[in-house]
């Protein structure tokens, strides 16, 4: 009886497979095609958080660098890091195009652990279709992390700005930026 049973079973999921039928759990309807499961698929991607990191640029000014799990002047571990520059004080931006898809952007600006002790500080600031949207605080030894959160609903350009004056830049590191839709 029980091979009879799980032989049943075997050719009901077999069936299920070469029809091609499968059920969407939301809503209990069955999707019949590839392209609606394709379909599926991007809406549940498009609408995934982008990180800062994977973003390509429009235009910029600098070195852009991305960096793997830093660590602020605290100990704590952050996924990645960006900033722009080299180790001089320039004016150093980077402009991205977003087509207004974006509503938030957030993140954490950090002093780096290994330059916990300095006596100089930097800043970063962003701008949304060229309005000043965020101003950093200046980093410098004993800094707490800075996190911060900015609407950017119906911002097409976006740039990060770090100004020439306020010191090498990578002293104001933007930790796990993210873009939200």
């Amino acid at each position: 009886m029980k091979k009879k049973i799980l032989i049943l079973l075997f050719v009901l999921a077999l069936l299920f497979v070469l029809v091609g039928c499968k059920k969407e759990p939301d809503n209990g309807k069955y999707i019949q095609s590839e392209n609606d499961i394709r379909t599926k698929y991007e809406e549940h991607f498009d609408a995934l958080p982008t990180s800062l990191n994977n973003l390509d640029y429009l235009d910029k000014k600098g070195n852009i660098v991305k960096e793997s799990f830093p660590v602020d002047n605290y100990g704590n571990e952050y996924e990645y890091g960006y900033y722009i520059g080299d180790n001089l004080s320039h004016d150093y931006y980077a402009t991205y195009y977003l087509a207004g898809e974006y509503n938030k952007f957030s993140g954490v600006c950090i002093l780096p652990y290994d330059l916990r002790t300095t006596d100089f500080g930097s800043c970063f600031e962003i701008y949304g279709d060229s309005k000043l949207l965020f101003k950093s605080d200046k980093t410098k030894a004993g800094c707490k992390p800075q996190y911060f959160e900015i609407d950017i609903n119906g911002v097409e350009y976006l740039t990060i700005f770090y100004p020439e004056g306020n010191g090498i830049s990578e002293l104001a590191t933007i930790c796990d930026g993210i873009f939200e839709k």
